[in-house]
């Protein structure tokens, strides 16, 4: 039984030679040498990226943009040079999509955008968001496309508005 562990997302060509020897008596005889290759086939890893879990943004804030984000973003682990090239596309999906004038997107370098609706808070109840990734690599299996779902949470905190009136006219 020929038992061998490769170096996570290596790939190429590997040649081996065997050779058996005899153990334990006084004249050990050796075999002529078998040469074999093994073949390490490209894997399409899903791609990789962080998320902070919450984000604080207050009422009426306005359209609201933060770099980085997301980070680490990539079509695979750092070790999978083959991947490199692909392209990706982020998905955001809002399970409260009302709440915004402007949905929550993430770009390829992790910039998010949104705006809430003008006096909107959630101080009652938080808006959570799931975030996948998807390159353009194979999907068949063992290959893997798209990312885990993750998800984060946006708090907007309420703004004490000031007060409002109207003056009327009246005759005396």
């Amino acid at each position: 039984t020929l038992t061998f562990k490769t170096a996570p997302d290596r790939i190429g060509s590997s040649v081996v030679v065997m050779r058996l020897t005899e153990v334990g008596i006084s004249n050990p005889r050796q075999s002529s040498s078998k040469t074999f290759t093994i073949n390490l086939a490209p894997v399409n890893d899903a791609p990789v990226f962080t998320l902070p879990p919450t984000l604080d943004v207050f009422e009426d804030q306005g359209l609201v943009s933060i770099s980085a984000f997301a980070a680490g973003i990539g079509p695979g682990p750092a070790t999978a040079i083959d991947e490199a090239a692909q392209k990706l596309t982020i998905t955001t999906t809002a399970l409260d999509p009302a709440a915004f004038t402007v949905l929550p997107t993430i770009d390829a370098t992790g910039r998010l955008q949104f705006r809430t609706r003008p006096d909107f808070n959630s101080s009652i109840s938080n808006l959570v968001f799931t975030v996948s990734v998807v390159d353009d690599g194979s999907s068949v299996a063992p290959n893997k496309n798209q990312s885990p779902t993750k998800t984060f949470t946006i708090n907007v905190i309420p703004v004490n508005d000031p007060p409002t009136f109207t003056l009327t006219r009246s005759r005396i």
